[in-house]
């Protein structure tokens, strides 16, 4: 991996949890609506970008675990370069 390419990554994940830290606050604003007996339209779109929503959480938490994992191989590649100098 090149140099700073980490960092990015990082940068791009906070960019996503950002953006979906706001997502959520409308989704939760939805239900609060209609648990408020406010009368919701149902939306095939709404569905829709609730299940989006639901997939963007678990393909970050997939994305920060993978980035750790990768990070680790990263990290005993360079020592396994060391021992065999």
């Amino acid at each position: 991996m090149m140099q700073g390419s980490w960092a990015g990554a990082e940068a791009a994940l906070a960019e996503a949890e950002t953006e979906q830290a706001e997502a959520h606050k409308i989704h939760a604003k939805v239900i609060q609506m209609e648990a408020g007996g406010e009368q919701v339209p149902f939306s095939v779109l709404l569905i829709h970008s609730m299940d989006l929503l639901l997939l963007s959480w678990a393909e970050i938490d997939h994305t920060r675990q993978m980035m750790s994992l990768l990070k680790r191989v990263s990290d005993l590649e360079s020592e396994v370069k060391k021992w065999q100098k």
